[in-house]
């Protein structure tokens, strides 16, 4: 057996903190290239990349930055690192990484934290700010309460957004939405309910917990049997229900007709059987020529067995309901175009 004995040096790292004269102490995150797309990064720290070895990895590290700088901002590249006399660092835009010519085993990208665009974690201290004292007076003032109906407006708004295609509305519709989570988190914060933390890693561990196929060993050969597990598990989570704790829990904010076929859905689950089209349709009929019936509470009726016949042929009440009334509208557009 030969001794032998580890001796600790100056790392590339050190090497580099040193000649941009950074202090680490102010954090640092050290991370391979190969997991920036996977783990991100912030502006909460500068960043240094390692083992940006070729130019499909610059490639690659280009394009995951692009979440996070724009494409002039300038980045310091770095080879050679801790190699006396043969250092070289300079600073070039992101979108030139990939057309670096000396490329190799060598390199490392060092990000400033100051070149991040502003992301979660700065929109949540926006958010803080305007709760503080001293902040935004109608934000301080408002409560789960008072913000209710704007939560339900900016969730209509997106789902319009995404209605009609125009992404760059998607995206903002998308962050009003989240602004709305955001806001509800800080007030549970103050309140001392929970945090934004506690509202992720809850649907974070759902989502892992719901998909034993992608996360565990379960085999699934369709859709259908995703959502069956899907069900199965939410079971296990919160226990059995009967159908009377079920049909109780139905949000009474979404659109009537949403509520209705969710009933459905549930009763038919629990064994009850469902009437074929012939027989709702028999029903619908008998139900229009009941003049004993009280006008308002017959026409409810002709509205809940309507959306049972809906049902029954497959379809989506609410989305169709609203495709009848966007052809309504544009047809009397047209009219009222001929009129004028």
């Amino acid at each position: 057996k030969i001794p032998y004995k580890i001796h600790s040096a100056v790392s590339f790292i050190d090497v580099i903190l040193e000649v941009l004269e950074r202090d680490p102490i102010k954090g640092l995150l050290i991370l391979d290239a190969q997991d920036l797309g996977r783990k991100g990064i912030t502006g909460e720290t500068d960043t240094i990349l390692t083992q940006v070895y070729n130019k499909r990895i610059a490639s690659e590290v280009k394009l995951a930055l692009t979440d996070y700088l724009d494409d002039e901002t300038e980045i310091i590249y770095i080879r050679n690192a801790g190699i006396g006399g043969e250092e070289l660092i300079r600073r070039i835009p992101l979108w030139a990484l990939d057309r670096q010519d000396d490329i190799d085993h060598l390199t490392s990208v060092f990000i400033e934290a100051d070149a991040v665009k502003p992301g979660f974690n700065d929109f949540r201290r926006t958010i803080s700010t305007l709760r503080e004292p001293g902040g935004c007076p109608w934000d301080r003032e408002q409560t789960h309460e008072s913000l209710r109906r704007y939560l339900i407006e900016e969730a209509y708004e997106a789902a319009d957004a995404i209605t009609e295609g125009e992404m760059d509305d998607v995206r903002e519709e998308l962050g009003d939405v989240l602004l709305q989570v955001v806001l509800h988190s800080r007030i549970a914060e103050e309140n001392g309910d929970f945090t934004i933390q506690d509202v992720i890693r809850t649907v974070n561990e759902k989502m892992i917990t719901r998909h034993p196929h992608v996360f565990s060993n379960l085999e699934v050969d369709d859709t259908k049997e995703v959502l069956y597990n899907w069900e199965k598990i939410k079971k296990t989570e919160k226990g059995e229900m009967s159908l009377a704790e079920k049909l109780e829990k139905l949000p009474r904010s979404v659109p009537a007709t949403m509520r209705a076929q969710e009933v459905i859905k549930k009763a038919k689950s629990y064994g009850y059987a469902s009437r074929s089209t012939k027989e709702l349709i028999k029903q619908l009929t008998d139900l229009l020529k009941d003049e004993a019936l009280n006008e308002e509470k017959k026409l409810a009726d002709v509205l809940f067995y309507t959306v049972l016949l809906v049902d029954a042929y497959g379809f989506q009440a609410e989305s169709s309901l609203s495709e009848r009334v966007d052809y309504e509208i544009k047809q009397l557009v047209i009219i009222d175009e001929k009129l004028k």
